[in-house]
């Protein structure tokens, strides 16, 4: 099966703790925070993000027992703050966290940490993408046998299918993900004429995405090598980078190019 980048799933966290003599016997406890940003995807450099990479750009909250306290971007934060002891919630964010849009890439880290009194504690994690990004390409050869083929992608955070045609290929659509996130592919071809081939079950298929997954799905006519050649509906190949699925999608002989659909 497939590989699906588990895209080290959100968040790459380290935290150090050590206490001080200057400390010792203080109501308060001190936290130095360090931010860092990785906005590429697993395996996959081909995201231009020079806007994620740069820290200072990211906005960052920080919260105890639910409570925000404060919410300031990195570059205008005091990085070393005296704080009461107890449990704090820290995170960092940078783009809009939207269900799919092009060009949407969203950024996040995040990470819990305890204060005890007179504690000196450095709190650093890695900010990194929280979407999964995926693109469609069409074999030259899909075209003198069909004029398009829409792919429909539907998830919990989708109201309605969200639909990428061949207009789109190769642009990054970036969806909103979580952890084993389930997405439905559906497919609706058009003919040389432009007439929508959309056969009742044709094509439904369901993968499973995680955060800092990159596919790419190639579209292609399914050929039998047979005398004079046969088409035999089309092929979908995902592919995360490391292994290539293909998913044979059948048609029935009534739609196939070719023949008159009464």
């Amino acid at each position: 099966m497939r590989r699906l980048f588990v895209w080290a799933a959100g968040v790459l966290l380290l935290a150090a703790c050590h206490s001080e003599e200057g400390n010792r016997g203080t109501e308060k406890a001190r936290m130095s925070l360090s931010l860092y940003a990785d906005p590429s995807f697993t395996k996959t450099k081909t995201v231009d993000a020079s806007e994620y990479s740069d820290v200072n750009n990211y906005m960052v909250e920080l919260s105890k027992g639910g409570t925000v306290l404060e919410s300031v971007r990195y570059g205008e934060m005091e990085l070393t703050q005296e704080l009461e002891p107890g449990e704090y919630f820290i995170r960092a964010y940078y783009g809009e966290n939207v269900a799919v849009g092009y060009d949407k890439l969203y950024v996040e880290g995040s990470q819990h940490f305890t204060l005890v009194k007179g504690d000196n504690r450095q709190v650093k994690f890695t900010c990194v993408p929280a979407n999964a990004k995926v693109n469609i390409r069409f074999e030259e050869l899909f075209f003198e046998f069909y004029s398009d083929c829409k792919v429909l992608f539907s998830t919990r955070y989708l109201p309605s299918a969200f639909v990428m045609t061949k207009e789109d290929a190769d642009k990054d659509a970036f969806f909103r993900v979580g952890e084993n996130e389930e997405m439905t592919l559906a497919f609706e071809l058009k003919d040389l004429q432009g007439v929508s081939v959309n056969p009742s079950g044709f094509g439904s298929q369901k993968i499973t995405l995680q955060p800092r997954d990159f596919l790419t799905i190639t579209i292609k006519p399914k050929l039998i090598d047979v005398e004079g050649g046969k088409i035999d509906g089309i092929t979908v190949t995902v592919d995360d980078g490391v292994i290539f699925q293909d998913i044979p999608v059948q048609i029935p002989d009534e739609f196939l190019p070719g023949r008159e659909i009464e």
